[in-house]
């Protein structure tokens, strides 16, 4: 078994989608699973996800039959999943090397239900435009909502490592803000909650 599934929705990304699984791949923590989940995109994304797949095994593609949506599209990932921890990575951004390695140290090594990190936003071509750092700290849920400096980074599941048993099954929606309602009703779970001061998610 793998130690972490990583969800990748892709959709119309033909431009992002290689910088986005190089940093996928080459993550320093190399027991994961890689599950993309083709949208029906109608660029040339699927070609992209196939020649990658070619390359490394650790990639599975699922193909939507219609489009549905991001939150769908991450649903159908995590129902294929095989790791006990969850992260889900947007097609049209990229992650720090060590990502994943840290934050499924953080999430292992203190028993929580939830580990996050900063979201660093950059611009089209990937220049650091803010570094989005955050407090580091173990908190509940309720010392989380209650403070100001993990504001906005709460709201993503972008950012943010989960225990599979805890989100299966949590439906995410093909809405606008698709993220809010998932963390909300995932922090509902959570005893235990791990934030590092590092920023390794890189929001586009």
């Amino acid at each position: 078994m793998t130690k972490v599934s990583i969800i990748i929705p892709i959709y119309n990304v033909e431009k992002y989608l290689p910088e986005c699984l190089d940093s996928v791949i080459n993550q320093t923590l190399t027991d994961i699973e890689i599950i993309c989940v083709n949208d029906v995109s109608p660029d040339d994304s699927l070609s992209i996800l196939e020649e990658y797949a070619l390359k490394d095994k650790r990639i599975q593609i699922i193909s939507h039959e219609k489009n549905q949506g991001l939150g769908p599209a991450r649903n159908t990932g995590v129902a294929a999943a095989n790791s006990p921890y969850i992260a889900f990575v947007d097609s049209d951004d990229f992650i720090a090397p060590v990502m994943m390695e840290s934050l499924h140290f953080l999430i292992s090594s203190n028993n929580a239900e939830m580990a996050w990190c900063g979201t660093a936003k950059v611009s089209e071509t990937g220049m650091l435009i803010e570094p989005g750092i955050i407090p580091k700290g173990i908190w509940t849920a309720i010392e989380v909502l209650g403070n100001e400096k993990l504001y906005p980074s709460i709201q993503t599941v972008t950012n943010k490592i989960f225990v599979k048993e805890l989100i299966q099954d949590i439906k995410q929606l093909p809405i606008l803000i698709e993220d809010e309602p998932t963390i909300a009703q995932y922090l509902a779970k959570c005893t235990k909650i791990v934030t590092t001061n590092e920023s390794y998610y890189f929001y586009r």
